[in-house]
């Protein structure tokens, strides 16, 4: 089968999307099917990369202003056509909604190809970018929603990672999506306890003294992720008590971060030492960890909560989208009402004065995990691109030989 994903985000750039479409990119070829991604350069420059079963074309970019070291293609819509029509995929799977979605719903329509969206943000994304005037917010967010009802609702198929994300998106758009997660990859995460000889150096490493308790947060550093409060919960949970807090990633609030992290009088005991991509040991850093804590409040799955649960970790979280899908309050870690700052560091602190529990917590996690694998994630896309292309081969090829007449070069 000939598949094509369409992204804004692709590695080496970090987001949660860019993640999801390299997995299923390069399982997908692995699997024997042949996969062309289309994305924004990394670098605004742009470039293809092939290897056997994958072709990553990438089109000129600029600078993203709201996020750190990404970039987005413009308006690539008929450099996108042309791609399209030299691949003739079976499948055209959308990881965005707005302008490789709307060149992807063109080929769809032109070509009878089956067409796929997954929805990796919400409207609630944008509005946390936006000035603290309700009105305005309000009237952004209901714009975007009729925009995206009318988009997702041209697609053949809208997959949602999570059943909460799907409730909403029917809610707010009547349209029904198919939930498929979008799994880890166990290779990476479900490992053995750090060894003392690399837990020594892991610790040095990141300037984090000996038998030290070790409050994590990774992600993003903007604002959107609210991780100003995990270091006032950190903060709290601090006092009286022999801790570190290393909070892994990059963002445009960064250098807030640090100086919230001085104010609060725990700046010697906090560590930003950046990104850390899983090849470069992110998941011994997890296991280096005694509890894990976010804020975030617009996680269509979280899938840096997965990874953490995988290595073992005890969840700290808030009530706030799909997060109680994977922190099981009680279970695997605690929940707090969203927002509420001293809910979270009550909680860690429980889990700092109670080391038994936090590990029985931790394995817990570590089970629920395993049932969120990328090969499962894999299998589902695999089975709904069989089921599309079953349904449209007969019709595609016609429709396609009559595409390819209309569309020669000289029509760009």
């Amino acid at each position: 089968m000939r598949i094509a994903y369409l992204t804004q985000s692709y590695p080496p750039v970090v987001s949660g999307a860019a993640v999801v479409v390299h997995g299923l990119a390069e399982g997908m070829a692995q699997r024997g099917h042949q996969v062309l991604v289309l994305t924004a350069s990394e670098n605004a420059n742009p470039y293809e990369v092939e290897t056997p079963g994958l072709k990553v074309k990438r089109f000129r970019s600029i600078r993203n202003p709201f996020r750190n070291n990404h970039y987005f293609a413009p308006w690539p819509h008929f450099e996108i056509m042309r791609a399209l029509r030299d691949f003739g995929p079976n499948v055209i799977h959308a990881h965005d909604t707005l302008q490789f979605a709307l060149s992807s719903l063109a080929y769809c329509r032109a070509t009878s190809t089956f067409g796929v969206m997954t929805a990796h943000q919400l409207p609630w994304f944008v509005r946390s970018h936006l000035p603290n005037w309700a009105a305005l917010k309000d009237g952004i967010e209901r714009a975007l929603w009729t925009y995206s009802r009318r988009t997702l609702c041209r697609f053949n198929a809208v997959v949602t990672p999570t059943r909460t994300i799907a409730n909403v998106v029917y809610q707010r758009t009547g349209i029904r999506s198919r939930v498929i997660g979008y799994g880890i990859d166990p290779e990476f995460f479900y490992q053995a306890a750090l060894s003392k000889t690399k837990e020594i150096a892991l610790r040095k490493q990141l300037g984090v003294p000996k038998n030290v308790a070790v409050l994590l947060h990774v992600g993003r550093l903007d604002v959107d992720k609210s991780v100003d409060r995990v270091i006032r919960a950190a903060a709290l949970a601090m006092t009286n008590r022999n801790a570190h807090l290393v909070v892994i990633g990059d963002g445009t609030e960064k250098n807030n971060l640090i100086a919230l992290c001085n104010e609060l009088g725990i700046g010697s005991r906090s560590h930003f030492p950046g990104f850390v991509a899983r090849e470069q040991g992110l998941p011994d850093i997890f296991r280096l960890a005694s509890v894990f804590v976010t804020a975030s409040e617009i996680e269509t799955q979280g899938l840096v909560l997965l990874e953490a649960a995988a290595c073992g970790l005890p969840l700290v979280a808030v009530t706030a989208t799909c997060v109680p899908e994977i922190v099981r309050d009680g279970v695997n870690g605690y929940l707090a009402v969203s927002g509420d700052v001293a809910g979270l560091g009550a909680h860690i602190q429980r889990l700092l004065d109670d080391p038994v529990m936090a590990r029985r917590m931790g394995l817990a996690g570590s089970l629920i995990s395993q049932d969120c694998s990328l090969e499962k994630s894999l299998l589902a896309h695999e089975a709904l691109y069989y089921r599309a292309f079953a349904r449209v081969k007969s019709y595609y090829s016609r429709k396609k030989e009559r595409f390819v007449l209309r569309t020669s070069e000289k029509d760009y």
